[in-house]
């Protein structure tokens, strides 16, 4: 996809969220027979609602950069081949603002959502994201889910490399 995604961590996590003009968005787990990781069942339906979200995971509608910023998915689009200057300039202008008032107002946005309770729905989700081995995907573990999806599977699988 030749897109552009930006944010400090995952998107559902960060405040400010920029796309570029060519990105594209989805339920990408649906693919793999995977539940949702990295906090998104927790924080998507408190982005974009519980139809939204339910739409997004059963149906997985593949939305534009336009449709994910309707729906509160991110804040701003800029075009691919400025990008970055882009948010580089956003982030300098967040940087010279008041910091402090801010982060005080994000814990309390924080609190009132309910993000304290987000460590253990993400223990939840690894727990269901191991996947229910009885699904014919998943007995083989990923060759398993690359080969129900048609995929060809190269004779030899490297290990993907860890992070420090």
């Amino acid at each position: 996809m030749p897109g552009r995604a930006r944010e400090g961590g995952g998107s559902e996590r960060d405040d400010r969220v920029f796309a570029s003009d060519r990105a594209a968005f989805e339920w990408a787990y649906s693919k793999t027979s995977l539940t949702g990781a990295e906090s998104a069942t927790f924080l998507l339906p408190r982005l974009i609602g519980l139809r939204r979200t339910m739409g997004m995971v059963f149906l997985n509608p593949r939305l534009t950069p336009q449709e994910a910023l309707a729906w509160g998915l991110i804040n701003g689009i800029f075009p691919f081949e400025t990008f970055d200057q882009e948010v580089e300039a956003v982030a300098q202008r967040l940087s010279r603002g008041p910091t402090r008032a801010w982060a005080i107002t994000k814990a309390l946005i924080n609190e009132a959502l309910g993000i304290d309770r987000l460590d253990s729905h993400m223990a939840k989700e690894v727990r269901h994201s191991r996947g229910d081995r009885r699904d014919a995907g998943l007995r083989g573990g990923p060759v398993g889910v690359l080969r129900e999806a048609g995929t060809p599977v190269p004779r030899r699988v490297r290990p993907c490399a860890r992070r420090a």
